[in-house]
């Protein structure tokens, strides 16, 4: 199976552009994006600045993250994973990322979506996440995602 990995250091003016390859390959129009924030209040305004664009095309967004700002995982959180055709993790601090997604029963989950073809994308801390390499939060320098 063929593995889509998109990593953006930020998503600046040109993220409409720079990310429509993710989103064509997450089934363009017709696809549903999970959106993995870190949670709380700032959240929101930040998604939704983020996928405005995305939501133009008609991709419908998934937003995943705890109610609360370092809040845990749930259930409804590996719902919401299982439904997507493509995964987007946003950008924020790293750590909080880190302990919600890469150290959590979510980890295994993202993983095996990603081996079986769900496209991944992420900004930031996100893409440090996924890193091969990452040694700004796995000190063994193994990264996250395969």
């Amino acid at each position: 199976m063929t593995r889509r990995l998109f990593l953006f250091g930020d998503q600046h003016d040109n993220f409409v552009e720079t990310s429509r390859s993710f989103i064509e390959a997450a089934g363009g129009s017709s696809n549903r994006i999970a959106v993995l924030t870190d949670g709380g209040e700032k959240a929101a305004p930040y998604v939704e600045r983020i996928t405005a664009p995305w939501r133009e095309m008609g991709v419908e967004i998934a937003v995943v993250g705890p109610e609360e700002y370092g809040g845990e995982p749930t259930e409804q959180m590996v719902d919401h994973l299982k439904a997507c055709s493509g995964i987007f993790m946003c950008g924020g601090d790293a750590r909080q990322y880190e302990r919600l997604y890469s150290s959590s029963m979510l980890r295994g989950l993202i993983c095996s979506l990603y081996e079986v073809g769900i496209p991944y994308a992420g900004v930031s801390a996100g893409a440090l996440l996924a890193a091969a390499n990452s040694y700004g939060m796995d000190r063994r320098g193994t990264g996250h995602w395969p």
